[in-house]
């Protein structure tokens, strides 16, 4: 027996091993897909005329085993790995994401006008002459403001 059949001998090998051995490795749609795109890209980077891309993308679509995929990319350059993305620096934001005042970050305003309400009378020495009002139709304003400011769709330059 020469070492080409002790490799094709299916009694000792299992059924991959036969197929590697033979070159018959069936191809996964991920596998064609991953060709294509390839081949797309080789294609809008000036590597194959259109008419060479769409020859070699349906011989990739209609491919049934890897070695059918293979001779398909060989004349062509790697394609570049995708950058990775920029690291993520936490924020003020990210860092009170974790600190959960009474089970929201919300809760922090009327926290400060429970204390606003505390310490005026202090610093006045009693005399609660501070236009409260004033508080409640500024915070309207500015919850309306900044709706007017951040309102969905596409962002142009508003005159003010």
């Amino acid at each position: 027996m020469t070492d080409d059949t002790r490799d094709l001998d299916t009694s000792k090998n299992g059924p991959d091993d036969v197929a590697r051995a033979t070159g018959a490795v069936r191809a996964t749609d991920a596998d064609r897909t991953r060709t294509a795109d390839w081949l797309a890209w080789a294609a809008g980077t000036g590597q194959l005329t259109l008419d060479e891309a769409d020859e070699r993308l349906a011989r990739a679509y209609a491919a049934r085993t890897l070695d059918e995929l293979a001779p398909l990319t060989t004349d062509l350059q790697p394609r570049p790995q995708p950058a990775a993305p920029p690291a993520q620096h936490p924020g003020l934001r990210d860092r009170l994401h974790g600190l959960e005042l009474a089970g929201s970050p919300h809760a922090v305003i009327p926290v400060a006008i429970l204390a606003l309400f505390l310490i005026l009378p202090i610093l006045t020495h009693g005399a609660m002459w501070f236009p409260w009002p004033l508080i409640v139709v500024g915070m309207i304003a500015g919850k309306a403001h900044h709706r007017h400011h951040h309102a969905p769709g596409p962002h142009r330059r508003r005159n003010h």
